[in-house]
């Protein structure tokens, strides 16, 4: 297992120097709560019915971004449900490169986004399977040519799919990996 990890890591590293070599912007995002294409842990499920703490999860990112890039979005998505929003934070600085577990208190100038559930204050609401089906959960960051989400035409900052619609139009680059909310 650790020697699968290290080829992986020296792989990634490797793809990492050539595409910078070769000036292709790209973005990378990881967690250290999280492994991809792995369950999400209780710690990061929803808390109601699902036993879960409802901790946001860590989250970091990095990467050849364009120098264009004034702001990033990180997004949390049940692709399994219909696209809900589970987290949407947005006008993140680019200075910014991580957000720790369980977040509160964002970076100045970052806000949090509306989520599919009806979560006031705005915030993170995890994920929750319940039953026998596993669901895939989409964690991913975008990169943005504009300070404030609010300079996108025709967004609006109250509903979760008109942000994911002008995200996927708008972002220059993106990065992401996913996990299963695995049901109990």
């Amino acid at each position: 297992m650790c020697l699968e990890n290290r080829k992986s890591w020296a792989f990634g590293l490797f793809v990492a120097v050539f595409l910078s070599a070769c000036g292709e912007a790209r973005l990378s995002l990881l967690s250290n709560d999280i492994v991809p294409d792995k369950a999400v842990p209780a710690a990061q499920l929803f808390g109601v019915g699902c036993s879960g703490a409802n901790s946001s999860p860590h989250l970091r990112w990095s990467g050849a971004v364009p120098s264009a890039v004034k702001s990033y979005v990180i997004t949390v998505v049940n692709r399994s449900e219909s696209n809900a929003v589970h987290w949407l934070i947005y006008d993140l600085p680019i200075s910014e490169s991580s957000l720790a577990t369980g977040i509160v208190e964002l970076p100045q100038g970052a806000t949090f986004g509306p989520n599919d559930f009806g979560t006031v204050p705005f915030g993170y609401r995890g994920p929750c399977a319940l039953g026998a089906a596993s669901e895939v959960i989409e964690f991913k960051i975008w990169a943005l040519e504009v300070a404030n989400l609010s300079e996108l035409t025709g967004v609006s900052l109250v509903s979760p799919a008109s942000i994911l619609a002008a995200l996927e139009e708008s972002a220059v680059i993106s990065g992401s990996f996913q996990a299963l909310a695995v049901g109990l």
